[in-house]
């Protein structure tokens, strides 16, 4: 009699391999005469999943990338209409023996599309190789025109350098330049002021003597009125004298009287012209 173990696992769930299970068989209720393994000719047969799949123009093949586990993908042409991406299906290797004998192995299957395929990527390749080229050409330009630029940047900074070095210089000149201004402008300035001083001198000077021939006129002018107040005391008293002899019945007295009437007035008339000059001159 033959026993599935998957149907003594379905009745006694159990965790146990095939050979643990005959043994406490064997122990407990009846003797094993061996274990046998069905299909064991499918144990190379793996589950892969279909990762690209197209369908080949003009046939009903289909071309498709499988992953098998390997870490590599297969490629794969396949005639079930029913390939879809993501499904997984049985897969034999290469090398695997089906049953039957038929071994598996890699053959040039569909050779003519292959050969487009093949095609198509050089032309894809060829293609990104030129987009590559142009894109390292646009670098090089790029890196050409980095390289300009930082050349003019740098003469830019050069010739900054030299103009604040050449400002400098101009600025340590035009001080130069000032102080040489400032010590002629004090010179200047110091000779304006000797010529103030010799000028304020000279009129000092000037006001010295203006004030010297001034005291010489209060002086002269002081002993004139002194002169003219003795000569007016004199004149009293010759007036007095005159009208003494006017009223005597004399007539040679009364002559005489007349004469020297006439002499002071005349005294009177200088009197007079030396007050007027001795004014003027006072008010000069």
């Amino acid at each position: 009699m033959k026993i599935s173990h998957e149907w003594l696992r379905a009745f006694v769930p159990h965790a146990l391999a095939p050979e643990e299970v005959g043994e406490l068989l064997s122990r407990h209720v009846v003797s094993l005469e061996g274990l046998e393994r069905t299909r064991a000719d499918l144990a190379p047969i793996v589950v892969a999943r279909v990762v690209e799949s197209r369908k080949i123009p003009d046939t009903k093949l289909s071309f498709n990338l499988v992953d098998d586990g390997s870490g590599t993908p297969v490629e794969v042409v396949c005639g079930a209409p029913n390939v879809a991406v993501g499904t997984r299906y049985p897969f034999a290797r290469v090398g695997t023996v089906m049953p039957g004998g038929l071994k598996i192995e890699a053959r040039k299957i569909y050779g003519e599309y292959m050969a487009k395929y093949k095609a198509a990527q050089q032309k894809e390749e060829a293609r990104m190789l030129a987009e590559r080229e142009k894109l390292k050409a646009q670098l090089e330009k790029h890196l050409k025109l980095l390289t300009v630029i930082e050349k003019s940047k740098r003469e830019a900074e050069a010739a900054r350098q030299q103009a604040q070095a050449e400002l400098e210089r101009l600025e340590t000149q035009l001080l130069k330049v000032k102080t040489t201004l400032d010590n002629n402008a004090l010179k200047l300035l110091q000779q304006q002021r000797q010529a103030a001083e010799l000028r304020l001198e000279r009129t000092q000077n000037e006001v010295k003597e203006v004030a010297q021939e001034h005291k010489a006129v209060e002086d002269a002018l002081a002993k004139s009125r002194w002169k003219l107040e003795q000569q007016a005391v004199i004149q009293k008293q010759l007036e007095d004298d005159l009208e003494i002899v006017m009223d005597s019945p004399d007539e040679g007295a009364q002559a005489a009287a007349r004469d020297k009437k006439s002499a002071r007035n005349a005294v009177d008339d200088l009197f007079d012209e030396i007050t007027s000059q001795l004014r003027d001159k006072g008010q000069g």
